[in-house]
C-alpha cells in the first residue's frame, strides 16, 4: 500500500467512517425518539362504517370511529357507542 501511496489516504477513510457510523447513529437514534415521541402524541384509532368494525375497535383497546354511509348495517353504529360518531370521513380532520 506504501507503494501506491494509499496508506496515508486508508487512515483518513478509516477514521472518517468511524465518526461517520458514530455521527450516523446519533441522527438514527434521534430520528428514532423523535418518533417515538409523535407516536405517543397520537392515539391510534379504529374507523369504520358497519359495528363489527367499532366491536374489533373496542376489543383492540382503542379510539372507534364510527363514520355513516351506505352500508346495510350502518344504520346501527349509534347503537355500538363508537368513541367517536361523524357523517362523513370528511368530518374526521375536526376530531384529530
Amino acid at each position: 500500500m506504501r507503494e501506491l501511496g494509499l496508506e496515508s489516504f486508508l487512515k483518513r477513510w478509516s477514521a472518517m467512517s468511524r465518526w461517520t457510523i458514530r455521527s450516523l447513529t446519533r441522527k438514527v437514534s434521534k430520528l428514532r425518539m423523535r418518533s417515538l415521541r409523535m407516536l405517543e402524541q397520537r392515539r391510534p384509532a379504529y374507523v369504520g362504517d358497519s359495528p363489527e368494525d367499532i366491536e374489533m375497535g373496542k376489543r383492540a383497546g382503542i379510539l372507534t370511529v364510527g363514520v355513516l354511509s351506505a352500508y346495510p348495517t350502518s344504520w346501527k353504529l349509534k347503537s355500538h357507542e363508537p368513541d367517536i360518531l361523524i357523517e362523513s370521513l370528511s368530518e374526521i380532520l375536526l376530531h384529530f
